[in-house]
């Protein structure tokens, strides 16, 4: 989001679409008029090159025009959503090299759900700021909702935690818990892809050593800790 010298806020909300159902993004273009006359946004344009994820580029005249339509938009592609607080001090951290981190989260919560960091800016409990990130499903699965939230909530927990690691001892087992962090998620899209293929054994096995390098990079983050 940037502001510009004729003060035009701009929103760039990258979207995955699901194509299963096909079909929110097509209510998105339906309620362009709707949104734009609510929020008072003056553009909502959508990327036309096939990319995925879509994205959807909102420009407005205040930053409260772009929130909202922002927020409008995120409940017409996840319909069954929740949001998850995530310190700005490690929303880097969590997104990743070129967005890494934040596949790899997708992979690990399953088809059908979509996490997305948004701008919007709210304050914790204890004050501190932190940004919304926003966690849905394409489908009424609210148990699969919950297991997708637990599992972001659990990576910012994680890397708080890494935030305070200190001397060499720390970060020599720092280091060895990204090791298993990208070992895992290399784990995670072999067995998504030997899914896709229909190669479920296969997938299951994968799936159970990225859960094992998950283990190992927690007790990794523990010692250091220690």
């Amino acid at each position: 989001r940037v502001a510009c010298a004729c003060c035009v806020c701009v929103c760039v909300l990258c979207a995955r679409v699901c194509t299963s159902c096909g079909l929110s993004l097509w209510c998105v273009f339906f309620q362009v008029k709707s949104i734009k006359e609510k929020t008072g946004v003056t553009r909502i344009d959508t990327s036309r090159d096939g990319s995925d994820p879509v994205i959807i580029t909102i420009s407005g005249e205040s930053q409260d025009s772009v929130d909202k339509a922002e927020k409008m938009i995120l409940a017409i592609i996840h319909p069954l959503s929740s949001e998850v607080l995530c310190p700005v001090d490690v929303i880097a951290a969590l997104i990743g090299d070129h967005g890494a981190n934040i596949k790899e989260l997708r992979q690990r919560c399953g088809d059908g759900v979509e996490i997305d960091v948004t701008h919007t800016h709210k304050k914790m409990k204890d004050g501190t700021e932190s940004v919304v990130v926003q966690v849905g499903v394409h489908d009424d699965d609210k148990k699969r909702l919950n297991k997708a939230v637990h599992v972001v909530e659990g990576e910012i927990q994680e890397l708080i935690k890494a935030m305070d690691y200190q001397g060499p001892e720390g970060k020599k087992y720092r280091a060895l818990a990204n090791q298993h962090a990208i070992k895992r998620s290399q784990l995670y899209e072999a067995s998504h892809k030997a899914y896709a293929r229909g190669d479920g054994k296969a997938a299951k096995t994968l799936a159970d050593k990225a859960k094992a390098e998950g283990k190992m990079m927690k007790q990794c983050n523990q010692d250091a800790a220690e």
